[in-house]
């Protein structure tokens, strides 16, 4: 069994303790024949989450009954504390040994200790080398997660209206929603809005830096391409047109915005508001009513909420993707393979 979750404190340190119980042959909490499979307590502030998983933890062994999986604060009179990207289940967030290679790239490190043995210590330093390659081109996927959101919704019972600039709506209705990051850097997967947005409406939805002031600041880092719309209340996803990194500890804007004058669309939210969380930190939201020039706050708004949105996002790899990691695996194997050939044809 695993798990992987993240967690922060709502107004401060809070300390949790996560606990994995096998409930025993009658399925019931507290029946007398529990098993404490596994306990940890985590720690974590008010500004940056902790992201934690069963990597490195002693093994979880399920007994064949059903698991409760808990949760609870350890800090009296506690405010609450946030969690997210929250996964149990057999081999979640563990990294799982492999009797057998699963794949091509699996069975290089038999070979690799094959080649040892074979061709003695003058080509062990020429094998070092090709080992390299295969832990550069070896390497596993990562997962998105939720980097800030509000799903999911508990209503959709309110709206923030959206419209361009025009002659009617002067500078028409703008809306963005600030984030700092926790302390790593994340690839940008997709954002997620929900709304009711007629045919021919065409959002602009776009991620800019932060200048220090109320709005998104004079750069913008990448735009996003449109989903299909024209249905009823949904949630639609919205790709980035370019690869971005969201670097640690930075603050961001996304930016929700209408192309078209006449083709307003409603950005739909829960009434009461749902305040964001995930692996980032939400840091407020804003409006503007002049295109841009300036913006104010949404607590100014009687009614204030966030509407429902996501942005997703896998957490930046250390070593090179796997296209490059396969091109280093190839250039060594060619700059090894000649000598070793010779050797073995020698034998």
């Amino acid at each position: 069994m695993g798990f992987e979750f993240a967690h922060r404190g709502r107004t401060g340190p809070e300390t949790i303790r996560l606990s994995l119980i096998d409930l025993g042959g009658d399925g019931v909490a507290g029946g007398g024949n529990d098993t404490l499979l596994f306990a940890k307590e985590y720690t974590d502030g008010l500004d940056v989450w902790g992201f934690y998983n069963a990597a490195g933890e002693p093994e979880i062994l399920a007994l064949g009954n059903t698991i409760r999986f808990a949760v609870e604060s350890l800090v009296p009179g506690s405010a609450g504390n946030f969690l997210d990207a929250v996964a149990f289940g057999a081999n979640v967030g563990v990294t799982l040994p492999h009797s057998v290679p699963d794949s091509p790239l699996g069975c290089l490190p038999m070979a690799f200790c094959l080649g040892v043995l074979l061709v003695g210590a003058q080509y062990r330093r020429r094998l070092a080398l090709f080992a390299v390659g295969m832990l550069c081109a070896g390497i596993s996927p990562s997962h998105a997660v939720t980097i800030i959101g509000n799903y999911p919704q508990a209503n959709d019972d309110t709206y923030l209206t959206v419209t361009a600039p025009s002659v009617s709506f002067l500078g028409g209705v703008q809306w963005a929603v600030s984030f700092v990051m926790p302390g790593s850097d994340y690839d940008l997967s997709s954002v997620t809005l929900r709304l009711l947005a007629p045919e021919g409406a065409v959002p602009e939805v776009t991620l800019w830096n932060d200048a220090g002031g109320g709005g998104p600041g004079p750069a913008l880092l990448v735009a996003f391409s449109n989903p299909p719309l024209g249905a009823p209340i949904s949630d639609f996803t919205f790709l980035p047109t370019s690869s971005t990194t969201l670097t640690a500890h930075m603050k961001y804007w996304l930016l929700v915005d209408s192309l078209l004058e006449f083709w307003p669309f409603a950005w739909i939210g829960s009434n009461p508001g749902i305040i964001p969380s995930g692996v980032a930190s939400f840091e407020g939201d804003s409006y503007s009513t002049d295109n841009g020039v300036s913006y104010q706050p949404s607590s100014t708004i009687p009614a204030y909420f966030t509407g429902t949105f996501r942005i997703e996002g896998e957490i930046k790899r250390s070593v090179p993707d796997s296209p490059l990691g396969m091109l280093t695996f190839i250039m060594i194997a060619s700059i090894m393979m000649l000598p070793l050939r010779r050797h073995l044809r020698a034998l």
